[in-house]
């Protein structure tokens, strides 16, 4: 039986759903989670006692022969449950775009982001990076923009909570507008990247630009 040990991230998607990878110091069987989806695509009302929720997400980025089994489940599952947040996650984690007639974009779009929520990661964020749609783009740098005057009155209250928060969040949001961001998106890291005094945030915005550089590149001849 094989076992993948998995690292914590778990994250609020919308206020009435926890989504994540493993549970701290939690050992993940990859063969027992797989089944527990496939039991609960045949079955709804099954309740498998395997965290198969919270091992799912890292057990398909780590074990591609298990990729035909989950999205086959997941096609059951979003069939009746087109909002179902773990097959929506585990789809696009597979690089689908659209999963069993689902629009994989508009459904996380749909998504409230809460950058005071963050905890160990954005999922919504990094879900809207991976499937490299441009229409994203707007959706977090304006989510950005709203939060600047709002931080800087908590920064100045000295919670460190929120101040933690706020710097991950900005985090994750850079490294996505890397993946999905065009010119004015440039723009705007640079000058968030020049605002900070934090030097990770610098870097993830420094970092954002060299990854739409990159991408924006004409193809060498």
């Amino acid at each position: 039986m094989q076992r993948l040990a998995l690292l914590v991230v778990l994250v609020v998607l919308v206020p009435w759903v926890t989504v994540g990878t493993a549970h701290a110091g939690m050992d993940c069987d990859a063969a027992a989670s797989v089944k527990s989806l496939e039991t609960v695509a045949k079955d709804p009302k099954a309740t498998p006692e395997d965290p198969y929720a919270y091992c799912l997400p890292g057990i398909v980025e780590q074990e591609p022969k298990y990729s035909a089994r989950v999205l086959a489940a997941c096609s059951k599952i979003l069939a009746r449950d087109p909002k179902d947040t773990l097959c929506i996650q585990l789809a696009i984690r597979l690089g689908k775009k659209e999963h069993a007639g689902v629009d994989l974009y508009a459904a996380v779009a749909s998504w409230k982001i809460d950058v005071w929520s963050w905890d160990r990661g954005d999922l919504t964020v990094f879900l809207l990076g991976k499937l490299g749609d441009s229409r994203a783009a707007p959706l977090i740098a304006d989510v950005w923009k709203a939060t600047v005057d709002e931080a800087q009155k908590r920064e100045k209250k000295k919670w460190s909570s929120s101040m933690m928060a706020w710097a991950g969040w900005r985090k994750d949001a850079a490294q996505a507008l890397g993946e999905v961001g065009g010119a004015d998106d440039k723009a705007f890291l640079d000058e968030q990247a020049q605002a900070t005094k934090d030097k990770y945030v610098r870097q993830a915005c420094l970092d954002a630009i060299a990854a739409i550089d990159k991408r924006l590149a004409p193809p060498k001849p």
